[in-house]
């Protein structure tokens, strides 16, 4: 019959126990479930050593000398939590796994106070032995059933096929006892039923096949950082300077000012803003948007109304940054852009990815927190909003007033993407040919991201504001429509991809080289060296 029992030649049951614990430590779920296999001999010890592993890494968080304030995904906000009640709080993260990381920090943090950290600590720790008591029961009873259900196999071999079953049951327990839990586990399971939410690793694997067989159609793997002339490291491939692009766009009226400002001391970073906004032969003032002049994903974006605000950015953005007037838009818009083979500057619109920014509406009885965790689609990105909000999401709106969650127009900060194909017109095309012709060094595809008044004005091509073009890696930000199903998705993908490998085979064989793949990897380790600043953009 299956078992989890140990041969008799097992390892001192000290030295197993040492190594639980330091499993314990890492991860209390694997703990819990391995444990009882190995200690089975003392089953008394199984939930001790994995109680004493979570209560060690808490301990160890809550010492770090920079308590990090956070708030979890689904509506949970500690700060309120711990003020309102610090036991149960406690009790509650020890059964949300994946929460538990914010109360030892806050515990720690300034305006919480001592007696209400330490409650809560208290609560936490006791919270952690009962965790681990009920998962390695669970764990151990499951064991049990399947060595009773495979028994005529007769296999002594069997029991680490119980391992993952276990790890799936004690991952999900504990969440589906409480209603924050519950809402963890909806947001999961829909953010996995859809593309659009898939993580970026997942969602490019069926892609990596399809970049063999062009790279062998067209005789180079990297042939697509041909493209793209204009931009630096490869035509875009990662780590190139906004600012660099915006000034090879020219002085076309629909490209936004945009000001360099090098690395320094903050104070002097400020001082050349300052003279930059007034040297501009089209000066403008705050508000202004600064950002990263490498970055991606709506990295470290800010709305910036005041010099003090600016001040305080720069201190904390340490990297190059770029400053441009703040475009009151509203609407925003991604217009992909493609250079037709064989033609030496025409070209057409492959997509147009229509914005959509997430705002919510008060009812005069529920706080922001909670509208949010309560709503279909932006508790999908809960801990985006929560963080980015702070204090603001314990109050309650009104009736009817709208509270803006994001001001980038960016899908990981919140904003729905949508197919915007019935936006193009000849009027948009000729406008963003005539941009696209003027770039500085040469232009094959990209991405340009555009504010203006309304759908209307994109249509007619006027009054647009360029906010940045992206290269090569620059996606067709349409295949996140949610209405869209997921082959239809890809078929965008690889369409943008065997456009660039094509227009790629043609610089080449026009004198371009190729980067290596060593030199894409090193492009993209330095750029991971480089970046500062706050992830959650305004």
């Amino acid at each position: 019959m299956l078992s989890p029992a140990v041969s008799a030649d097992q390892p001192p049951l000290a030295l197993l126990a040492a190594a639980m614990l330091a499993l314990s430590c890492l991860s209390r779920r694997l703990g819990a479930v391995v444990s009882p296999f190995v200690l089975v001999s003392t089953p008394w010890l199984a939930p001790v050593v994995v109680a004493a592993g979570a209560i060690s890494r808490d301990m160890a968080r809550a010492a770090r000398p920079h308590a990090a304030v956070r708030t979890g995904a689904c509506g949970v906000y500690w700060p309120r939590r711990l003020a309102a009640s610090p036991f149960r709080s406690g009790l509650l993260a020890a059964a949300l796994a994946g929460q538990r990381s914010a109360l030892p920090s806050l515990a720690r943090a300034h305006f919480t106070p001592r007696q209400a950290g330490r409650t809560a600590l208290v609560a936490l720790a006791l919270g952690q032995v009962v965790w681990a008591a009920l998962a390695t029961l669970l764990t151990h009873t499951l064991a049990r059933g399947a060595g009773l259900a495979l028994a005529p196999l007769h296999s002594e071999s069997l029991w680490p096929w119980c391992i993952a079953p276990s790890l799936i049951v004690v991952t999900l327990a504990p969440a589906a006892l409480t209603p924050d839990g519950r809402r963890r586990l909806r947001v999961a399971f829909t953010r996995m039923r859809h593309h659009e939410w898939w993580p970026a690793w997942i969602w490019y694997l069926p892609l990596l096949p399809y970049l063999v067989l062009l790279g062998f159609r067209h005789r180079g793997a990297t042939v697509f950082t041909c493209c793209n002339p204009g931009i630096e490291n490869g035509g875009g491939w990662v780590g190139e300077s906004k600012h660099a692009i915006m000034r090879a766009l020219g002085d076309h009226p629909a490209v936004l000012a945009t000001i360099l400002i090098p690395p320094g001391a903050p104070e002097d970073r400020l001082a050349g803003l300052l003279q930059g906004l007034r040297s501009l032969p089209r000066p403008f003032d705050f508000p202004v948007i600064l950002k990263p002049d490498a970055g991606q994903r709506g990295h470290a974006v800010k709305l910036v109304r005041t010099p003090a605000d600016a001040l305080a950015y720069l201190s904390v953005m340490t990297a190059p940054a770029v400053c441009q007037p703040y475009h009151p838009g509203p609407a925003e818009f991604g217009v992909m852009w493609t250079r037709t083979p064989g033609s030496a500057a025409s070209g057409h619109i492959y997509s147009i990815n229509r914005k959509t920014f997430p705002v919510l509406h008060g009812d005069g009885a529920h706080t922001v927190e909670e509208l949010i965790a309560t709503h279909p689609r932006f508790s999908l990105q809960a801990e985006v909003f929560l963080t980015r909000l702070g204090d603001e999401c314990i109050r309650v709106p009104p009736p009817g007033q709208a509270v803006r969650l994001s001001l980038s127009g960016n899908h990981a900060q919140g904003t729905l993407f949508s197919d915007g194909a019935d936006l193009i017109t000849p009027a948009l095309e000729r406008t963003i040919n005539q941009l696209a012709a003027g770039f500085a060094g040469g232009l094959d595809l990209g991405r340009f991201d555009i504010r203006c008044p309304d759908e209307d004005a994109l249509k007619r091509g006027e009054g647009l504001g360029v906010i940045e073009l992206n290269g090569v890696t620059s996606e067709s930000a349409n295949l996140y429509d949610p209405a869209r199903s997921t082959i239809w998705a890809y078929g965008v993908l690889y369409g943008v991809w065997d456009r660039l490998y094509r227009l790629g085979a043609e610089r080449r064989r026009a004198g371009a080289k190729p980067l290596s793949v060593a030199d894409l990897w090193r492009l993209h380790r330095r750029f991971e060296g480089s970046v500062t600043g706050s992830s959650i953009a305004d």
